[in-house]
């Protein structure tokens, strides 16, 4: 099984995928680690070669018979490298998004402080629909802890 978890700066998805990853036993990919190889560029510059890598990382592990939970805003232009990139890999493919309310995406949460640059990422984000992607299933975490809302994602995926 791979999992991603996506939704705006703040919204949660390390710390939800990160205990997910713990209870489905799977392996665990931040996105924002593959960002990191690519400093030189902006955020939206280098989306699409984090997207790939990301996706490269996910099918190997998926074709050693790992499940897999990944954490990093997907974009709507994003489903098509990620289905591309996947194609091979014959497992059930899940997408989720954390979707808490502007208002609380806005706030420090989870020992996190947010600085300006990334107030008015989160609100751009926003604007964009980055926080529910027509692709994913959308999930309001906006009151829920980091354990409470991966709990809730696993019995989403164990009823399925």
């Amino acid at each position: 099984m791979i999992v991603f978890i996506c939704g705006a700066i703040n919204a949660g998805k390390s710390s939800v995928g990160k205990l997910l990853a713990d209870k489905l036993d799977a392996a665990f990919i931040e996105g924002d680690t593959v960002r990191n190889f690519l400093s030189m560029l902006t955020v939206d510059e280098a989306r699409p070669a984090i997207v790939e890598g990301i996706v490269a990382v996910t099918a190997a592990l998926a074709k050693r018979k790992f499940s897999v939970v990944v954490a990093y805003p997907l974009w709507n232009d994003d489903l098509m490298r990620l289905q591309e990139g996947l194609a091979d890999v014959k497992v059930p493919i899940h997408y989720i998004a954390l979707n808490p309310s502007l208002d609380v995406a806005l706030t420090n949460r989870g020992g996190r402080e947010i600085g300006e640059w990334e107030v008015n990422r989160i609100k751009e984000l926003y604007e964009k629909g980055v926080n529910k992607p027509d692709f994913a299933v959308s999930v309001d975490n906006s009151h829920m802890t980091a354990e409470e809302c991966a709990e809730h994602i696993y019995q989403m995926l164990s009823s399925k």
